[in-house]
């Protein structure tokens, strides 16, 4: 197997050009590849290197899961692709906080109802339905984002989130 250094695309060994961008590859294969790569040469667009990116995804996506960034923040502290995204899933659980703490204080405000069965009226309160919907239509977003993030960290991509990504509340 070749490894393509510039999108790091693995390929059969008989192709002498990356057939997903059409950089022309010596041939090496895939170890002496990840060897020659190790000089830490930076990708274009995001200033990480490829190694970096190759060894950290699976802590970059576990940041989108909520808590388990904290197991990035600490453990892949050296990594900088680690770092980016362990930062932006910060930002999305201080989102996820600011919802769940939203959320259960609208829950709070009830409202008394009436329902017969069989003839007999029982009185109960509960969330006005207006609210549970209103929650479910914010807690979407914060679904997609978080979708959105750990696909991103798991292609080797280095985006921010959207609207929420511009937020820095670490630095």
């Amino acid at each position: 197997m070749k490894l393509c250094i510039r999108c790091y695309n693995e390929f059969s060994d008989k192709n002498e050009f990356c057939p997903r961008c059409g950089a022309a590859v010596k041939g090496n294969t895939k170890t002496e590849n990840l060897k020659g790569i190790s000089q830490q040469k930076p990708l274009k667009d995001e200033g990480f290197s490829i190694v970096d990116i190759e060894q950290n995804r699976f802590m970059a996506a576990i940041s989108y899961l909520g808590i388990p960034v904290l197991i990035t923040w600490f453990a892949a502290s050296k990594s900088k692709y680690a770092r980016f995204h362990a930062k932006q899933g910060l930002n999305l659980l201080a989102m996820m906080i600011v919802y769940f703490i939203a959320s259960h204080l609208l829950r709070l405000i009830k409202v008394t109802k009436i329902t017969h069965i069989m003839g007999q009226a029982y009185q109960y309160k509960d969330t006005p339905e207006i609210l549970s919907i209103m929650l479910l239509l914010i807690c979407i977003p914060i679904a997609a984002l978080s979708i959105i993030g750990f696909v991103n960290a798991v292609m080797g991509r280095a985006k921010e989130l959207p609207v929420l990504g511009r937020l820095k509340i670490i630095k």
